[in-house]
């Protein structure tokens, strides 16, 4: 048997977002996500696992108690979507993706550059500063 290992990289996020939910949400959210008669996605699995605490809670006992289809993080959810810093990451990420599909006609002016570049280094400075703190 042979794996890629864009399939091995793929397995190790699978399962780190799962044991990440259950360590956050507890054994319940195991059912929740691994259930075999409401199956969830392997990608709203993942996106779950890249996202806070509270909203890992508020998702897993959404499904549980049916109020909710899928783990799936969606933008409606009533909980901060920026708790801790690996979300920023995240979110940073994501944002970098829509902005490099949708450059392909269209090219940032420099002054917009330099004003990402500024607020960048603003979010930079608040989360060394909190580390400072810590």
């Amino acid at each position: 048997m042979q794996f890629s290992p864009s399939q091995l990289r793929d397995d190790i996020e699978f399962a780190s977002a799962v044991e990440g939910i259950v360590e956050n949400c507890g054994q319940r959210a195991l059912d929740v996500v691994l259930s075999s008669t409401d199956r969830q996605s392997e990608l709203a699995i993942r996106r779950l696992g890249r996202t806070s605490r509270e909203r890992q809670r508020f998702r897993i006992e959404g499904v549980a108690e049916g109020r909710l289809r899928s783990v799936a993080p969606q933008s409606g959810d009533p909980v901060p979507d920026t708790l801790g810093f690996y979300e920023v990451v995240s979110l940073i990420k994501k944002n970098l993706l829509d902005l490099e599909r949708s450059s392909y006609d269209v090219r940032p002016t420099k002054d917009q550059l330099n004003r990402a570049r500024n607020e960048l280094e603003r979010i930079v400075r608040s989360c060394n500063s909190i580390l400072d703190q810590r």
